[in-house]
């Protein structure tokens, strides 16, 4: 085990590419040979080929658009949702106010139907004691029906 990390990590001086080998031996001259791509390299495009760098710059164009997408939808989906919660508190505030309004009607209407009881039980009373304060009265409750 030794002996084959020593060897990777000093190769024999004299070691044969074998690309450069197979190509030499097929006859074809070295300067027309494929140069071999070294492994950390395999995944870049090839200079030469410029289809691939613009699909290459497309996907992460798309990437990225794709990820702006996701935050501006994120961000909307916060902002909804505290729309949510201002209009449930609105909606709590008019309920509450409702409430209040059903519960002073039903006071009023409980005084208007007690008034009008004691106005019926009045009627051919006189409660006043000076005739022109009673003519008064009656003047202004008959312009009110009016």
């Amino acid at each position: 085990m030794l002996q084959l990390e020593q060897h990777l990590a000093h190769p024999h001086p004299q070691a044969v590419d074998p690309a450069a080998h197979y190509w030499q031996h097929a006859g074809v001259p070295m300067a027309a040979a494929p140069m071999p791509v070294p492994v950390q390299d395999m995944w870049m495009p090839q200079p030469g080929d410029e289809r691939e760098v613009k699909r290459q710059r497309r996907k992460q164009s798309n990437r990225e658009s794709a990820r702006r997408s996701r935050l501006r939808k994120q961000s909307e989906c916060e902002d909804l949702g505290k729309r949510v919660d201002q209009l449930n508190d609105e909606n709590k505030l008019l309920r509450d106010e409702i409430t209040r309004l059903h519960q002073a009607c039903a006071t009023l209407t409980d005084d208007k139907t007690a008034l009008e009881a004691l106005m019926q039980g009045l009627e051919g009373k006189s409660i006043f004691t000076d005739k022109q304060e009673s003519e008064k009265v009656e003047v202004d409750v008959k312009t009110e029906n009016a």
